[in-house]
C-alpha cells in the first residue's frame, strides 16, 4: 500500500508540472502555385517543460496530422497526411537526434547534431507536404494538429509492465496501472487552421 501511495504522489506531482504551455505554436506557409503547405512547430524548447524533458533524456515525440478540407454546407475532408518527428538527446555521446517517421512508422530521415543550437534550429525548419494542395476552385482550409509527448525508456517499460498485468498481479499493481493510464505521460496538443482560396 505504501508503494501505491508513493506512486500516486509522484503521478500527481507530475500532473501538476505538465500544465499547458503558452509559447509552442504551429506556423504554416502555403505555396502560391501548388497550394501545398509547409509546416513547422515553433518555440518547443522555449517551454521549460519540454526543455526539461529533453535535458532529462526523454524522447520528445511530435505526431503531426495535416488535413485538407473543402468548405461547403457540410465541410468535406479531402486528404489527410500524418508523420512523426522524434527529438532526443544522448547524454553519454553529447549528441542530439531528430528522426522523422512516415505514417507507417518507417524512418524517413535521421539527423545527428553535437550543437544544441543547431539541433533546435533544425527542429524548427519547415516540412513541406507535397501533392496535398487543392486542385479545384473554391474555399479550402488546412486543419493541423500536433500531439507532443515525452516518455523515457524506463517509464515506457514500466507502463508496458503495468498494462500487461495478468491474473497473478496484486490489486496494488492493477490500481497503479490504472493510475498510469489516467495520468499518462506528459503531453500537449497544438492546433491551427489555415484558409486556402483557389480562384
Amino acid at each position: 500500500m505504501r508503494r501505491l501511495a508513493l506512486l500516486l504522489a509522484v503521478l500527481l506531482a507530475g500532473a501538476a508540472r505538465v500544465a499547458p504551455a503558452q509559447g509552442v505554436r504551429i506556423e504554416v506557409s502555403v505555396d502560391p502555385f501548388t497550394k501545398d503547405p509547409s509546416v513547422q512547430l515553433r518555440s518547443l524548447f522555449s517551454d521549460a517543460r519540454w526543455r526539461g524533458a529533453l535535458d532529462d533524456a526523454f524522447r520528445v515525440s511530435m505526431e503531426w496530422k495535416v488535413e485538407l478540407w473543402k468548405r461547403r454546407l457540410i465541410d468535406a475532408n479531402v486528404d489527410t497526411r500524418t508523420f512523426t518527428v522524434v527529438a532526443r538527446r544522448e547524454p553519454l555521446l553529447g549528441q542530439y537526434f531528430i528522426t522523422i517517421y512516415d505514417a507507417s512508422g518507417t524512418v524517413q530521415n535521421e539527423r545527428v547534431f553535437t550543437s544544441r543550437t543547431l539541433f533546435t534550429a533544425a527542429l524548427e525548419q519547415p516540412v513541406t507536404l507535397r501533392n496535398i494542395g487543392p486542385r479545384t476552385e473554391g474555399n479550402w482550409y488546412y486543419a493541423l494538429e500536433v500531439r507532443i509527448s515525452a516518455l523515457d525508456d524506463e517509464q515506457f517499460a514500466e507502463l508496458e509492465r503495468f498494462m500487461g498485468a495478468d491474473r497473478r498481479s496484486s490489486p496494488t499493481d492493477v490500481i497503479a496501472g490504472l493510475l498510469l493510464k489516467l495520468v499518462g505521460a506528459p503531453s500537449q496538443k497544438v492546433t491551427a487552421t489555415v484558409p486556402v482560396r483557389v480562384p
